[in-house]
């Protein structure tokens, strides 16, 4: 997993999984926009990739704006 872009309000990953998926994590306060190309997302919403995007930022300090914001995070996967 590669973080390709981060910023205090949005991180965009590279993951591999059966192939590479390109992961977009965007914060617009209170909300978490994420997206991801696997067909797990296309079908069912957050998937493991965003979750290890997530967990990757956290790491490295990105998305401050969000771990800043608000107690409470909207998510929105388009699903939930």
């Amino acid at each position: 997993m590669v973080i390709t872009r981060g910023t205090p309000a949005a991180v965009e990953a590279r993951v591999r999984g059966h192939r590479p998926y390109h992961v977009t994590i965007l914060y617009h306060e209170p909300t978490l926009k994420v997206t991801c190309e696997c067909e797990y997302f296309a079908s069912s919403g957050a998937c493991k990739h965003i979750w290890a995007t997530l967990l990757a930022a956290e790491e490295q300090t990105f998305l401050s704006e969000a771990a800043a914001g608000e107690k409470t995070l909207r998510f929105d996967d388009g699903y939930t």
